[in-house]
């Protein structure tokens, strides 16, 4: 886990459950001044207690809002509006109404923050059916372009594979045997997945 918190890790299905930052509820940190601190949602009258505050923990937290209310127009107007950003610091995450979350500061920080030594995180149901699909294409430019209409219907994961990875496949010993659902030699091939729960 801390390496996903550490680098705000997002796989395969972040197409529907998002990244480490969506599913984050509570951290517990250890800040530079060896000071151990829980962060977790605040709701106003919490976060005006920790912005009036004394010590390093009071500090942050009026830093990080000051920031965030500073910069704003900056921020909304440079940060990639994207499914996967996981790098750079989350102040965009400090504009919204949804609870004030220093733990959302610490998500992608790769250690330059704190020292992460809890986390509470969101659980998602598992799937009870998957299917998938292995489409063809005459090369990377039409499975690329085809992306935007294959999300139109709600995939839980899209993989892009070019002839060169296809070809490395092939020529591997232990998975040449394993590729009978490739049909000729397709330039790329997206490998999409539909899942629901029942």
């Amino acid at each position: 886990m801390g390496g996903g918190v550490g680098n705000n890790t997002c796989g395969a299905h972040s197409v529907i459950y998002g990244k480490t930052l969506d599913h984050i509820k509570e951290l517990e940190v250890i800040l530079s001044d060896g000071t151990q601190t829980h962060f977790m949602p605040l709701e106003a009258r919490e976060l005006e207690s920790k912005l009036s505050g004394t010590g390093l923990e009071s500090d942050i937290y009026r830093g990080v809002r000051r920031l965030a209310q500073e910069n704003a127009a900056s921020i909304e107007a440079r940060y990639p509006n994207i499914m996967r950003r996981v790098s750079g610091y989350n102040l965009d995450e400090f504009l919204t109404d949804a609870p004030f979350n220093m733990a959302k500061m610490v998500v992608g920080s790769e250690g330059t923050l704190c020292v992460v030594t809890e986390v509470k995180i969101n659980l998602v149901p598992r799937p009870t059916m998957t299917a998938l699909s292995v489409v063809h294409f005459q090369d990377i430019f039409g499975a690329s372009e085809a992306v935007k209409d294959i999300l139109e219907h709600g995939p839980s994961s899209i993989e892009i594979m070019d002839s060169n990875v296809l070809e490395r496949f092939r020529a591997s010993t232990g998975l040449g045997s394993n590729m009978a659902f490739i049909e000729g030699s397709p330039g790329a091939i997206l490998v999409v997945e539909f899942l629901r729960r029942i």
